[in-house]
C-alpha cells in the first residue's frame, strides 16, 4: 500500500529556517517544523524511514507551492 503525503515549504522571515508542512492524502495536518529540524519531527511522526525522500523534494520545492510525493 502507499502513501501520499502533501509537502508544503513556508520562506522563513528575518534569518529564520523556513517551514515544513507534512499532509496526508486527506490532507489532514502530519507535521509542522522548522527546516532545521526535519529529522526529529519525522521520528516524532512516525515517517523516519523517508526522510532521504521527503528531504529530497523539500529541498528542491518552491515556496508556497504544494508538492505530492507517492511513496
Amino acid at each position: 500500500m502507499s502513501h501520499i503525503l502533501h509537502l508544503l515549504k513556508i520562506k522563513g522571515i528575518k534569518g529564520k529556517s523556513d517551514y515544513i508542512q507534512i499532509r496526508d492524502e486527506s490532507f489532514t495536518l502530519i507535521a509542522y517544523f522548522r527546516m532545521d529540524n526535519l529529522h526529529r519531527t519525522l521520528v516524532n511522526a512516525k515517517l523516519e524511514e523517508y526522510e532521504t525522500p521527503i528531504n529530497e523534494v523539500i529541498t528542491k520545492a518552491e515556496y508556497g507551492k504544494i508538492c505530492v510525493l507517492e511513496l
